[in-house]
C-alpha cells in the first residue's frame, strides 16, 4: 500500500470510529459532499487540505498513522479459505462481517439490522468469531480482526458468489440515486495517459452542459 493510500485508510478509519460521515466532513470543511468524496477517490488530497481535515477531526497525522498502524498490526489482510467459503456460503454473516469490519457498535448493528431477530444477530457474530473474523468480548464490545478491505481470492469462494453480481449491478445502474456518481478509474495507462483521459471527459461533459443550456434557451424562447 502506498504512503498517500495509508494516509486515506487512517482519515477513513478516524471517520468511521468518531461517526463522521462525508456529508459532515464537507460541512466542517466548508466544501460538497461530492468534494469530500473526490479527495479520497481521486486523490486529490493536498497537504493543506489534509491539514484541514485533521484540525475538524480534531486529531494530528501523527496520531492518525499511529491509529492506523495499530489497526493493521492486528487485523489480517487476507481471508483464509474456509473463512471466505463461510462468507460465500451466508449472505447474513457476510453483511454482518462488514458491518463489524466498518467499525459499527453492537447497538448500531441491531438497528440496522432490526428485521432480524437478536437472537439470530447474537449466533451470527458468535459465528464470526468462532471463523476468527472477529472477536465478540462478553460486554458485547466487537473487533474485526480482518481487514474490510482484505483481499479476496480470485476465482475463490467470495470471488465467485459476488463478483458477477457486483459487475452485474454495476453496469445496470443508472448512477441517478442520492450521492451516486460515476468515477473512471484508469489502472493500465501511465499517469500521463490518465490525465489525458480525463481531460477528454471533461471536455465532454462541458460540451453537454452547453449543449443543454442552448437546448434550454431554445425552447424557453
Amino acid at each position: 500500500m502506498s504512503e498517500k493510500k495509508k494516509i486515506h485508510a487512517a482519515v477513513k478509519l478516524r471517520m468511521r470510529r468518531d461517526g463522521i460521515t462525508y456529508a459532515k466532513l464537507s460541512k466542517k470543511l466548508g466544501v460538497s459532499e461530492i468534494t469530500v468524496k473526490r479527495y479520497f477517490s481521486e486523490e486529490r488530497l493536498t497537504l493543506d487540505t489534509l491539514d484541514q481535515i485533521c484540525a475538524a477531526l480534531k486529531t494530528s497525522l501523527d496520531e492518525l498513522m499511529a491509529d492506523f498502524k495499530a489497526e493493521s498490526q492486528t487485523q489480517k489482510e487476507r481471508f483464509t479459505r474456509e473463512q471466505e467459503t463461510a462468507l460465500a456460503n451466508n449472505e447474513f454473516l457476510f453483511v454482518l462481517f462488514y458491518i463489524v469490519a466498518r467499525k459499527f457498535s453492537y447497538g448500531d448493528i441491531l438497528k440496522k439490522l432490526s428485521r432480524h431477530n437478536p437472537a439470530k444477530i447474537i449466533r451470527g457474530l458468535r459465528e464470526l468469531e468462532e471463523l476468527s473474523l472477529i472477536d465478540f468480548s462478553s460486554e458485547n464490545k466487537l473487533k474485526s480482526l480482518v481487514s474490510s478491505n482484505a483481499a479476496i481470492q480470485p476465482g475463490g469462494p467470495l470471488w465467485n458468489q459476488y463478483s458477477s453480481v457486483a459487475i452485474r449491478e454495476f453496469f445496470e445502474s443508472d448512477f441517478s440515486g442520492k450521492n451516486e456518481y460515476f468515477d473512471l478509474s484508469i489502472g493500465y495507462l501511465s499517469h500521463a495517459g490518465q490525465l489525458r483521459v480525463r481531460d477528454l471527459i471533461e471536455k465532454v461533459q462541458k460540451e453537454i452542459h452547453a449543449l443543454l443550456q442552448v437546448d434550454g434557451s431554445t425552447r424557453g424562447a
